[in-house]
């Protein structure tokens, strides 16, 4: 980028690009600064690249811009533009590429942000026709080569109008071309040329542009000249003169670069760029004037200003936006005689062996730090400043008398340590300052937070303002004083406690704790005030426990050191008449089956209990992993084992407690095998094995001669109906067999005789 001072603001800007150190030069696209120039292209397909000064300067005195103009090395287009737009604009983006160069409209791509003022060098020559949706042109689709158009401001996809063209190059002369004797190409060379920095050798290209304020009416008159070497000679080129450019410009304006190649292409650069305000003689210079003598400090930094009556503002508008410092007015003669020295503000700083001075970079403020080696003596230095246009004023004397300084200053808090430097206090309180030093001191000041609030004779001062507090000191030997450190004065927060409105304490027996129910409890920061009907109890740090009886209560709290307590807070201690009691008890799911049945790891069992109080919420741990809420849940346990269950139970007062059983299951399954059956009879018609917690089952009869009569492996067949191959079995003896397997996984095998009745 440019190289120009970080300090530098407004104009004249004077880049010769020997590095990109520059923030205030934006780069976009395949724009960069690179050996030595801006190259907004490569000589590729497909490029844009644009770059604009981010420096606003006021539009009413115009602008005037130089720089040379690289196209070269490739086969012809598209060309590059030069633009101006407004500077209140926020999110700048440039325009469509290609034929419109970055700044018109191109097919559904928006014109240049803010757009004031497009001057096209169309070396393709699509930027002077209407193609590609931009508004007017010298044709709907005819290209004209080696043409500079100017088109107008726009937004958007309105305005940026067409407004006039001149082709540099022509095979014959022309109503819009210049004369056959004058003609020249916008490009100084085809492929493999280099760039022509030389103005002595053929291709050189140099570009005058000169924006000046139209004295019959709105905008400017556009000149525009460039210098052309053609082998023939340097010589200059008149473009535009004196070409009115009616469009009414913004406050202020910035200026920028673009250009475009398509399946054409060139390279495109700039270099020795200067840009300043192109009514140089609409301008005058400011002028300073040397003022009284200043009385500075030894070994302190001396505040000061320019006073007004020391500075003349001839130009409209104009502000002091720089404070320059010199050793000798003929420093300020060679700036002056220097464009790109002019107007540029440096962040100065003059060191000198007398001492520092610097200026602040923003208006007429300036500090000087004097040596104390050069004390009763006096330094003459020389100032100008740089008005809004850049102007530069001439030089002036400034005389800076250093004096002796005092002795330190100190301040403290009374009945404090003088290391303490910040004192917490309550409001309506006050605390008394003192200033003190190893020097005598005939006045003070004292500030509260950089502001002065009073004078005074004796070294006390005395508020209850919170804030930063410092003092200076005052002697008679001459007007220097020194400045204290700050010490601070603060009036902290009053605390609040938080503590439910009611305590219940429900066990009649045990009075609550109040440090259970007060939330953040903080002894090492805060005091605690408890009252009550029997007076006022301090909560210590040491205690750890306050029992509460019955009763209304007040707590509040103060800051450690402080006397001032927060706002209280209410609350109220009741006891309950007797604890919460449960009863637990559990019962079969099965209402066929009878209370004291035997229960099994299958059964499903319900829980309860009896409480002596209305219960809102209970939650159950049935001992096995398993939870559940509500007031009676039902469980299946699936396994033998003892298990011991719990309910905890909370009333309506908060109270809570806990009560168990213990549920013994030692059955997982029973067989019962009868004895006997009879098959003519309604009842007892089959034979079979009564189960429960049976999960499989083979059951086998056999006659007393081995034979098989019956074989089932289903658990629910009804069993033997003592028929054997469709006849009726006799009565008599006969021999079971069955094997089968619990629910959880034991196997049960049985061999015996029962009887068949007939």
């Amino acid at each position: 980028m440019a190289s120009v001072s970080f300090g530098q603001t407004g104009f004249p800007f004077c880049g010769d690009f020997a590095d990109d150190s520059n923030p205030l030069f934006i780069t976009g696209g395949s724009a960069r600064v690179d050996d030595g120039v801006l190259r907004l292209t490569d000589a590729d397909q497909d490029q844009s690249g644009y770059a604009y000064i981010d420096i606003p300067f006021p539009s009413n005195f115009g602008i005037k811009a130089t720089f040379e103009m690289y196209i070269y090395g490739g086969t012809g287009g598209d060309g590059m533009s030069v633009f101006l737009f407004d500077a209140a604009t926020q999110n700048f983006a440039p325009g469509g590429f290609g034929g419109s160069l970055g700044y018109a409209p191109r097919n559904e791509i928006p014109g240049l942000t803010g757009a004031y003022f497009g001057l096209g060098f169309d070396v393709f020559g699509n930027f002077s026709n209407s193609s590609e949706n931009k508004n007017g042109g010298l044709s709907t689709d005819l290209t004209y080569p080696n043409t500079i158009a100017v088109r107008t401001g726009g937004s958007g996809f309105s305005g940026y109008n067409f407004l006039v063209a001149k082709t540099t190059l022509a095979v014959e002369e022309t109503p819009i071309s210049l004369p056959l004797n004058e003609m020249f190409a916008l490009n100084s060379g085809i492929q493999g040329t280099p760039r022509v920095t030389n103005p002595d050798q053929l291709g050189y290209r140099k570009v005058y542009l000169e924006l000046l304020p139209n004295p019959n009416g709105n905008g400017y008159l556009l000149n525009l000249e460039m210098d052309i070497n053609n082998g023939a000679g340097l010589r200059r080129v008149v473009i535009f003169s004196n070409q009115p450019y009616t469009q009414s410009a913004p406050e202020n304006l910035k200026i920028g670069f673009a250009a475009s190649t398509g399946s054409i292409v060139n390279i495109h650069e700039i270099g020795e760029l200067t840009v300043e305000v192109a009514d140089q003689e609409g301008l005058e210079n400011p002028v300073t004037r040397e003022f009284e003598d200043l009385a500075t400090c030894a070994g302190q930094d001396n505040f000061f200003e320019i006073p007004a009556d020391a500075i003349d503002l001839p130009n409209e508008n104009s502000t002091v936006r720089c404070l320059q410092f010199y050793r000798s007015l003929e420093e300020i003669e060679a700036v002056l005689d220097d464009i790109c020295l002019q107007g540029r503000c440096r962040s100065d700083v003059l060191e000198l062996e007398q001492g520092v001075l610097r200026a602040n970079g923003n208006g007429v403020g300036y500090t000087f730090t004097p040596s104390a080696d050069f004390i009763d003596q006096t330094l003459t230095v020389y100032y100008t400043i740089i008005d809004t246009y850049g102007r530069q004023s001439n030089g002036s004397a400034l005389n800076l008398f250093i004096q002796e300084s005092p002795n330190p200053v100190n301040i403290k808090f009374e009945d404090f340590d003088t290391e303490t430097n910040e004192v917490s206090i309550c409001e309506g309180e006050s605390v008394r300052m003192e200033a003190f030093g190893d020097d005598l001191y005939s006045s003070f000041k004292w500030y509260l937070n950089d502001v002065f609030v009073r004078e005074t004779q004796e070294p006390f001062y005395e508020s209850g303002f919170p804030g930063a507090y410092k003092v200076e000191g005052y002697t008679n030997r001459n007007e220097c004083f020194v400045v204290s450190e700050e010490i601070l004065i603060s009036i902290p927060e009053l605390p609040e406690v938080t503590i439910q409105e009611e305590i219940i304490a429900c066990l009649p027996e045990e009075a609550p704790n109040l440090l259970d129910y007060l939330e953040d409890f903080d002894p090492d920061s805060f005091d605690y005030r408890l009252i009550g009907l029997d007076g006022e109890t301090r909560i210590e740090e040491a205690i750890d426990s306050v029992d509460l009886p019955p009763g209304e209560f007040t707590l509040e709290a103060k800051r450690k050191g402080l006397e001032c307590f927060g706002p209280p807070s209410n609350f109220v201690v009741n006891y309950v008449t007797e604890p919460l009691m449960l009863a637990i008890s559990y019962q079969l799911m099965d209402p066929s089956r009878p209370s004291d049945a035997d229960i099994f790891i299958d059964d499903e069992i319900s829980f309860t209990f009896e409480p002596n109080r209305t219960i809102v919420e209970t939650e159950w741990d049935f001992g096995d992993g398993t939870t559940a809420s509500g007031l009676s849940p039902s469980h299946v346990f699936g396994s033998r084992g003892e298990y011991l269950v719990q309910v905890t139970a909370l009333d309506e007062f908060g109270c809570s407690t806990t009560d168990e059983i213990t549920v013994v299951l030692d059955l997982s399954y029973r067989v019962m095998i009868p004895t006997g059956f009879t098959p003519t009879q309604f009842e007892n018609r089959y034979f079979r094995p009564k189960v429960r917690g049976i999960v499989e089952m083979e059951l086998l009869v056999f006659n007393l001669w081995g034979n098989m009569v019956f074989q089932s492996n289903d658990l629910n067949t009804e069993g033997w109906d003592g028929s054997f191959k469709g006849e009726l079995a006799p009565g008599g003896s006969y021999v079971y067999k069955v094997k089968m397997l619990s629910v959880d996984g034991e196997v049960f095998e049985e061999t015996g005789k029962f009887q068949l009745i007939r």
